[in-house]
């Protein structure tokens, strides 16, 4: 379905952000699991560009594909403002006669997209990013094609989840391993171990008869 609301960035509370942050994806660099997404997007859907994106209260955040001078942007400028404050699959067909697009600097920049799809991904319930689909022409998502782009952002969503799920693991793994000796305790280390062997060689010696 076509979203109508227009983002302004101003939809996010506190728990969405939490919830993004619990991810530790922000500012991170390229992951294949990602990039194997994209990839099958942008061949499956026959576009120039799929990308997945996070996207905080100010900034959006290209998880993948990562191209130098690209990865963060400000989000008001961006398609997917609009998906995550409507938190609904949102299409395009034409961006340039498209009310919601047709200022942002993608179009009205000479970029010349002129397609957008954006699927937006959930964790806890709460859009944190989005699947998306670019293209330098206008064209329709409709039906079966749009039913697929919907099952792929499923896709991208478990890969989130997999990445906090990995981070508290190894929360889990990190409590319960020793501490670890600070610098003093390391220097104390030696003097207790010569104590030791210096009292085992005083027994040793045993007086003469």
């Amino acid at each position: 379905m076509d979203s109508t609301a227009a983002g302004d960035g101003e939809d996010d509370g506190g728990d969405r952000l939490s919830a993004l942050a619990s991810l530790n994806l922000v500012g991170t660099g390229s992951e294949e699991r990602f990039d194997r997404i994209t990839r099958a997007a942008q061949e499956l859907f026959e576009v120039p560009v799929a990308a997945v994106n996070l996207l905080d209260d100010r900034y959006l955040y290209t998880k993948s594909p990562q191209f130098p001078g690209t990865a963060v942007r400000n989000r008001a400028d961006t398609f997917c403002d609009v998906t995550i404050s409507a938190d609904e699959l949102t299409v395009s067909p034409d961006t340039a006669a498209d009310a919601r697009f047709a200022h942002k600097p993608d179009v009205a920049g000479g970029r010349g997209v002129r397609f957008y799809a954006g699927r937006p991904l959930h964790v806890d319930g709460l859009p944190v990013g989005t699947l998306c689909l670019y293209d330098d022409r206008p064209r329709e998502l409709l039906g079966d094609a749009l039913r697929r782009f919907d099952e792929m952002g499923v896709w991208a969503e478990r890969e989130l989840l997999d990445s906090r799920e990995i981070e508290q693991a190894v929360t889990i793994q990190q409590a319960l391993l020793p501490p670890r000796p600070t610098p003093s305790q390391q220097q104390a280390l030696p003097s207790r171990a010569s104590e030791a062997t210096s009292t085992r060689g005083g027994a040793s010696e045993t007086p003469s008869s």
